[in-house]
């Protein structure tokens, strides 16, 4: 066919049935994809191409039919999907594997049934769509499921997944899945992932869910990285993430931010190792922004901040009580606007190490009831044999410089203090009578800087 041919050819492909476009074999149209789905702009059926004989196969009044009529002829070894411009209706089901079903952007290619993932089925490749449930009853948007915990690895990326009145995504006994750049926006549980051994994250976004923006129970163990947790115009009856029994647990480089007085970070269940290194946590009144209830916890460069209108509260809250003994370390805390004073940790199993900067110059922290282990202390230091006016002391972990403060108190009748302060240690003088051996405890502590 000429180009001129093909030219004239090409503006009318849209008003044409499919035995007129079949018939056209030498049209030089051409794709990497095993199957194109498109609408059809003339009988607004839903038609599936043969991605290399250029053929109608298949025609349905649903994109789920008509993609299950490809799944039926799908062979072992998989095949790759295409789904044009336009809004898809119908649920289906993949079950075959190695399928990759792509569209042509979240905003222009929308599919408003639910999509099943069966549990029998590899390394399934869901990109470049939307999903949009509006109005469906008890709705899901994706749904991955198996009976007894399988290892499928399968992908999503690129998509988005709104107005789903139950869950965005549900995941339950599917690990080593991956979630790349998927945005879950006013559905009931943004994601939903239930003993999943292991699951990746990597800057996801979950804004207004109604109920939590991920939740991760039973066995998960989530890896969060990058992306955005937030509520602005509807608060979750639950938070923005949820752990609940999760272990172990790696979040890093996230924004959480709610408008209400939910938690950001809840940890409803015992964890651990949890870490949380480099977020930002925001909410109002009275809900923490962390609960941190983990057997084991590493919390780190953190920047915590007043919602509009908030008032001061706790930002982080350990839990220690005879069920839930927590422990771990909590360094370089930042305290942003408004007038947050206090990080808290609660209950006599708590038990937290303080190694770095814990808020900003001028503003206090506090430690509630709880079991404090400073880097940088002496707990019953035997007093030197006959020395009856000081001793001196080395430091455990050398300090910058000796601008610290040393807190000191003797099982004897003698006030304690320290002299002669070095970066590696320090003499702590008192006034005993006798000679028996008696026993001194110490803590340093120094001003933050900033």
């Amino acid at each position: 066919m000429s180009y001129e041919n093909w030219e004239s050819t090409k503006e009318c492909l849209d008003e044409i049935y499919a035995y007129e476009w079949n018939n056209i074999m030498d049209h030089g149209l051409w794709t990497d994809k095993d199957w194109i789905i498109r609408v059809n702009p003339v009988s607004g059926e839903y038609d599936a191409i043969n991605g290399h004989t250029k053929k109608i196969i298949f025609t349905e009044s649903t994109a789920g039919a008509v993609i299950q009529d490809v799944m039926a002829v799908i062979p072992v070894y998989g095949a790759s999907i295409g789904v044009s411009s336009g809004t898809f209706l119908g649920d289906f089901i993949i079950d075959k594997n190695y399928v990759r079903i792509s569209g042509q952007g979240r905003g222009a290619t929308v599919f408003t049934g639910k999509i099943t993932i069966s549990a029998s089925v590899r390394e399934v490749c869901l990109e470049n769509f939307g999903v949009k449930r509006t109005g469906a009853p008890s709705a899901t948007g994706i749904y991955i499921y198996s009976a007894t915990n399988i290892v499928p690895l399968h992908l999503l990326r690129n998509l988005k997944i709104e107005d789903c009145s139950s869950y965005g995504v549900y995941i339950e006994n599917v690990s080593d899945c991956h979630f790349d750049n998927v945005i879950c926006i006013h559905n009931g549980y943004g994601l939903y992932a239930l003993n999943v051994w292991k699951i990746d994250t990597t800057k996801c976004y979950y804004y207004s869910n109604t109920v939590a923006g991920a939740y991760f129970g039973g066995t998960a163990s989530p890896c969060i990285e990058g992306g955005v947790m937030a509520s602005g115009d509807t608060e979750p009856d639950l938070g923005e993430l949820i752990l609940d029994g999760c272990f172990p647990v790696k979040i890093s480089g996230v924004w959480f931010e709610n408008q209400f007085a939910k938690p950001n970070i809840d940890m409803i269940s015992v964890c651990g190792p949890v870490s949380i290194h480099g977020v930002h946590v925001s909410n109002k009144d009275t809900a923490p922004m962390i609960n941190v209830r983990a057997n084991g916890f590493d919390i780190k460069g953190v920047f915590v901040d007043l919602a509009a209108g908030g008032s001061d509260h706790v930002p982080i809250y350990v839990v220690g009580t005879v069920d839930v003994q927590s422990f771990g370390e909590i360094g370089e805390v930042i305290l942003g606007g408004g007038i947050l004073t206090s990080v808290y940790a609660r209950g006599s199993y708590a038990k937290v190490q303080i190694s770095g900067n814990l808020q900003e110059a001028n503003k206090a922290f506090t430690l509630l009831n709880m079991d404090v282990v400073v880097s940088n202390c002496g707990i019953d230091n035997a007093v030197d044999a006959g020395a009856t006016t000081y001793t001196d002391m080395i430091l455990p972990m050398p300090e910058p410089d000796a601008n610290y403060a040393i807190v000191a108190t003797a099982d004897f009748d003698s006030p304690v203090w320290a002299t002669l302060k070095t970066e590696t240690g320090f003499r702590l003088n008192y006034h005993m009578t006798g000679t028996w051996q008696s026993k001194i405890s110490w803590m340093l502590f120094r001003q933050a800087s900033g």
